[in-house]
């Protein structure tokens, strides 16, 4: 999937983060979410059928990854406010995605640079944050540009959605996933032979199949690089309730 979900539950716990906060009573600083800032790209979302905000190009490319994941049900960008308490200071805070799953749960992200989410002066911030979030049965995670500039994962984001387009017919769809039947797991070249009577070679099949992915029907493992040889799946639909 575009999304380790290990990885995608862990990184607001992560341990170093919380070591190197400044104690508390060492510095008082202004808590400000910044929405000013100006609208890089509007991503167009297949899952939600709407069009999202994003501020960096970070935000594209989680955004992108979001669409991706099969266990992802919604999401919200900039929309949703999340009121918390730090230093006694009543404050807001605007996530950057609110993000409901195929299984209930619920999280808010925050998409930031790994030097900004390890930064002392905002580690108060950021736990009174992930309280007031638990308070609403949500998990608050961070999203790293080093988790999302990582390869071949980004390239193969990249190269799923520029095939977004290509949506095969029902007849073709239906013969691809007859293949599963005898293989659970398929080589991509394999999976892309023609189908008998059909006027479409190997190149459109490939394509097909990338199109499939791009809805969610098949996956594969993002972090090997997209070639002839990689194992291609049906979704596992139970797995994503999970």
């Amino acid at each position: 999937m575009a999304i380790d979900e290990n990885y995608f539950w862990s990184w607001s716990a992560r341990e170093s983060r919380r070591a190197s906060a400044t104690p508390r009573k060492s510095f008082r600083h202004p808590i400000r979410i910044n929405r000013s800032k100006r609208t890089v790209w509007n991503f167009q979302c297949n899952i939600t059928k709407r069009d999202h905000p994003c501020h960096s190009n970070n935000e594209y490319l989680w955004h992108q990854m979001l669409d991706l994941t099969p266990s992802v049900k919604e999401f919200t960008s900039q929309s949703f406010v999340l009121s918390y308490t730090s230093e006694g200071v009543d404050r807001i805070y605007t996530a950057d995605n609110d993000v409901l799953l195929n299984s209930g749960k619920r999280i808010l992200v925050e998409v930031k640079p790994e030097w900004q989410i390890d930064d002392p002066e905002s580690a108060q911030k950021w736990e009174d944050i992930e309280i007031a979030a638990m308070a609403i049965g949500a998990r608050f995670l961070f999203v790293p540009d080093t988790y999302l500039l990582a390869e071949p994962r980004k390239s193969n984001v990249w190269e799923i959605h520029k095939h977004r387009h290509y949506d095969p017919p029902s007849d073709v769809v239906y013969a691809l996933l007859r293949r599963f039947e005898s293989y659970g797991i398929i080589p991509l070249a394999a999976l892309a032979e023609p189908i008998r009577g059909k006027p479409y070679d190997q190149v459109w099949m490939t394509c097909f199949i990338k199109g499939l992915i791009y809805r969610r029907l098949l996956t594969f493992d993002f972090m090997h690089s997209l070639g002839a040889t990689t194992d291609i799946h049906l979704v596992n639909r139970d797995q994503i309730y999970a």
